[in-house]
């Protein structure tokens, strides 16, 4: 499955404004996506899922989050403007959203994005975790603005 060169937002704070489950491959292409909890919100797949030359901001929480997924790539992406709940409640319980985050994905390559998380407080630019066997994956050529962590691992 392709989305491609679309602009998706929510003017009524939607869960996602992409979200990908179950899928066995997805692709988002040159979108810009805006106004949900979630830009990205991709759990449960299999195969690969590339994210490329997309702009993701002004969510409540995660700009991109993944769970339980086989591998991902994000790419030439522009993320910023997360966790915008922190203007509401700067308490991280209310507001723990990070530019990507990443819990027990297998495979993951992260490379020449912009991540700003420069405007709110809590949490992360990119965050990697796992319950399981240990993630394999690549972190390199990002800009990573944060004022504090910008990437835990």
């Amino acid at each position: 499955m392709t989305i491609q060169d679309l602009e998706i937002e929510s003017t009524n704070n939607a869960q996602s404004c992409i979200h990908l489950f179950n899928n066995v491959r997805g692709r988002v292409i040159n979108c810009n996506v805006h106004g949900s909890e979630w830009g990205i919100r991709n759990v449960n797949t299999t195969g690969m899922i590339h994210i490329i030359n997309s702009e993701i901001y002004k969510t409540g929480d995660d700009g991109c989050f993944n769970l339980t997924t086989d591998s991902i790539e994000l790419s030439g992406s522009y993320i910023h403007d997360v966790n915008q709940k922190w203007f509401v409640n700067p308490s991280e319980t209310f507001s723990g959203g990070d530019g990507i985050q990443l819990v027990n994905v297998k495979y993951f390559y992260i490379h020449n994005n912009t991540i700003d998380h420069g405007a709110t407080g809590n949490k992360f630019c990119i965050i990697a975790e796992s319950d399981g066997p240990a993630s394999h994956g690549i972190i390199d050529h990002n800009v990573s603005l944060r004022n504090g962590n910008g990437i835990l691992v």
